[in-house]
């Protein structure tokens, strides 16, 4: 079975990306990584797939807001897409207030769906605490899955999770296949997200499903935390990749 490979989500090191993108990009490939997911708009689409070609990492996905899946925005979030070899593209957060509002939510992504996948791109939700928290009785993640296509994308987000008191094993084996990326974020009671202070990810069982049964196709590290931010991010690399 072939290893799953890594690659990490840009805001992990935001500052610096916004600073020194490319000294960012020679120093994820340096700790193992041979991708990344881009977060915003910090330059031009053409410039970003230059650097990507600078340093050989593979684009695995753009987070966007959900605005950026209007019409009138969508020939522009294609370009970029398609310019940057994006193939999919996830909405980073959403905050309706009521059931109706996320049904619409995940109307919006059914139709995006269909719009982006002529060219081969994928469109998903990626999950925050939030969505585990009951609105009208209803959990949002649940709803978003039971009212979208399964060619939206799922993207759940360990961490995030599992500060919420869910399990995210439970929810990866209850929509097998949507998985198609995975946010690799470590969490733990004592310490929140401070991987230093520990962490309660079941890193080995999610590996095996997410290889045997999740249809994933990357697991994507997100991290921000601490004064060893970098040290942090290399040992998330390592754990992930130990565990295949």
């Amino acid at each position: 079975m072939n290893k799953i490979p890594v690659a990490c989500q840009l805001w992990s090191l935001h500052k610096e990306w916004a600073v020194h993108p490319l000294e960012v990009l020679r120093f994820l490939k340096d700790a193992g990584y041979t991708g990344v997911e881009i977060c915003g708009n910090s330059f031009s689409p053409a410039f970003t797939a230059a650097l990507l070609r600078e340093t050989g990492m593979a684009c695995t996905g753009w987070h966007c807001a959900a605005e950026e899946f209007d019409a009138s925005h969508f020939p522009a979030t294609l370009e970029k897409a398609l310019t940057v070899g994006a193939r999919t593209l996830c909405i980073a957060w959403y905050g309706a207030k009521d059931l109706a509002g996320w049904k619409a939510f995940a109307a919006l992504l059914n139709e995006a769906s269909a719009k982006f996948a002529p060219w081969g791109i994928r469109v998903g939700y990626h999950s925050h605490a939030g969505d585990f928290k009951p609105v009208e009785g209803c959990l949002p993640w649940e709803v978003v899955a039971e009212n979208t296509d399964d060619s939206v994308i799922l993207q759940l987000d360990l961490g995030n999770t599992l500060s919420a008191g869910a399990d995210p094993l439970t929810w990866l084996k209850k929509y097998p296949s949507r998985s198609v990326t995975v946010h690799c974020k470590p969490w733990c009671k004592e310490g929140g997200y401070d991987l230093l202070k520990g962490d309660d990810v079941p890193w080995k069982d999610v590996v095996d499903f997410c290889r045997s049964k999740g249809g994933t196709e990357w697991f994507i590290v997100e991290y921000e935390e601490g004064a060893e931010l970098r040290s942090c991010i290399r040992k998330l690399h390592d754990i992930v990749m130990s565990c295949q």
